[in-house]
């Protein structure tokens, strides 16, 4: 399983994680994305390609999306957590600099169609890529505030909040005291 903290795992309620002991990864099944407004869905579906894993036709994002979900999961924590920051190097550095004109227009063309403009203009890179066009980037207080929140205490409230009692001193405890596990 992929090394948690008590609180990603209190906190992740976006999505669900499956894991089997035989697969060498794990599935995030979302049922909603950060830093992507709910009709991004109807997007992603409308440019999904089927791959055959495991002798299974299954749909996934295409290249483009899935360049676009990969920078918003690597920036929802990038400070915080290395494997985060690796990622999201791994998009800035790694994928935009081949890309051809083209290539940047589609994706570009993508971003704004899933309504992650705000997310990322002020990533670089994608920054680059959203100004050089004239991208116009309505604001997205959700994705800010998430962000926000990420660096203060405002998350520990929420978790607090949606505990049982009988759970909220093991929460605090692991709010005052944190750990890997």
């Amino acid at each position: 399983p992929r090394p948690s903290t008590f609180f990603s795992e209190w906190m992740t309620i976006h999505s669900v994680t499956l894991r089997h002991d035989r697969w060498p990864n794990d599935l995030d099944v979302h049922g909603e994305f950060p830093g992507l407004p709910e009709a991004a869905f109807d997007v992603l579906w409308a440019y999904r390609r089927p791959v055959t894993i495991a002798g299974q036709r299954c749909w996934m994002p295409d290249r483009w999306s899935s360049v676009v979900i990969w920078a918003l999961h690597s920036l929802r924590s990038s400070s915080e957590q290395e494997r985060h920051g690796r990622e999201l190097a791994a998009v800035v550095d790694g994928v935009l600099p081949p890309l051809s004109r083209y290539e940047r227009d589609v994706l570009a063309s993508r971003i704004v169609g899933l309504g992650a403009a705000a997310a990322l203009v002020t990533t670089p890179g994608f920054a680059e890529l959203l100004t050089d066009r004239n991208v116009p980037v309505a604001a997205n207080p959700d994705w800010e505030r998430r962000l926000e929140q990420s660096r203060q205490l405002t998350p520990w409230v929420q978790v607090l909040k949606e505990s049982s009692p009988r759970e909220r001193s093991l929460v605090l405890w692991k709010a005052l005291w944190p750990s890997v596990h």
